[in-house]
């Protein structure tokens, strides 16, 4: 049953999933300019090259949690300035590859972290044929293979395998509590190296603190300090709140979940029993579904 999709993601190869209109950074360009780039095109990283003799050779990814690491160790008596001082900063981007002719099917594998000691939410793509850029050719997310298996597993039965049956994302949810700081809820993030942390209010979930919320921190009218030091329901307050997604998982198809993901653009969907959180299910769930655990 899973052995038909596995065939099928086999047969095709990632260079079918990949855009062409990179967004990079040069390595002695200034931290702001490159946050400021971040912010302008709604992306959470980019990759970091250096120049030799004219030619650019790729190197890591410089995202928006290594942003928000490089100003809080400036505060400290740290001295990053340019871009290639917080390349994987974070410890959150490290520079994996595929080939433009691996399959979608090997993709899951790296993108996992089925076989190290976390997921990657992004890996860089190589060509052969990229004369002039040290074979960096695009970037492959989880975000673009999950919605490429949301839009092809409904053929297969095991989309109607629920969450339950697949034994998916049952674990602790890591929570902070509404009334702690903005940076205490992002320093969770860190703490546990995860992409999002739930947020609670007498013990029940009500939204959710991650990554992307520092594309949404610097547009308030408080400065960057005072919002980080603020408590996470005066920022709600600023920030137009999705409200968090829940699941049955004993109702819950791994087809509805993939679909869910891709049409709501979000990285994680919290799996309840009655009023309790009893896990959550994100992108590197679903990838893990299909990777090669002897790789």
């Amino acid at each position: 049953m899973n052995q038909d999709f596995k065939e099928h993601l086999n047969s095709v190869p990632v260079s079918s999933l990949l855009v062409h209109n990179i967004i990079d950074a040069e390595e002695t360009e200034p931290i702001s300019f490159v946050f400021q780039r971040l912010l302008k095109n709604r992306i959470l990283s980019v990759p970091v090259y250096s120049v030799q003799d004219g030619v650019k050779h790729y190197f890591g990814f410089a995202d928006i949690m290594d942003v928000l690491y490089s100003y809080l160790q400036n505060k400290s008596g740290g001295h990053h300035k340019i871009v290639g001082d917080i390349v994987n900063l974070s410890e959150r981007n490290p520079w994996l590859t595929l080939n433009c002719e691996d399959s979608i099917l090997r993709s899951c594998t790296v993108l996992s972290g089925t076989n190290t000691s976390d997921s990657v939410h992004r890996c860089a793509v190589l060509s052969s044929n990229s004369v002039g850029k040290d074979g960096f050719f695009s970037i492959l997310s989880q975000s673009k293979v999950v919605q490429y298996i949301s839009e092809h597993i409904g053929e297969y039965p095991i989309a109607k395998k629920t969450v339950a049956e697949l034994q998916m994302g049952f674990r602790d949810v890591i929570s902070v509590d509404i009334g702690a700081t903005v940076l205490e809820g992002l320093s969770k993030l860190a703490e546990h190296k995860i992409s999002g942390v739930a947020v609670t209010q007498k013990g029940k979930i009500v939204g959710n603190i991650s990554a992307s919320d520092l594309n949404d921190i610097y547009k308030l009218p408080k400065g960057l300090a005072e919002v980080l030091h603020s408590p996470i329901a005066d920022y709600f307050e600023y920030k137009r709140r999705s409200s968090p997604i829940f699941l049955h998982p004993e109702e819950a198809t791994l087809e509805t979940v993939c679909q869910t993901l891709v049409k709501e653009k979000i990285h994680r969907l919290y799996l309840v029993e009655g009023d309790k959180a009893v896990g959550l299910i994100t992108l590197s769930n679903i990838l893990a579904l299909w990777a090669d655990k002897s790789a």
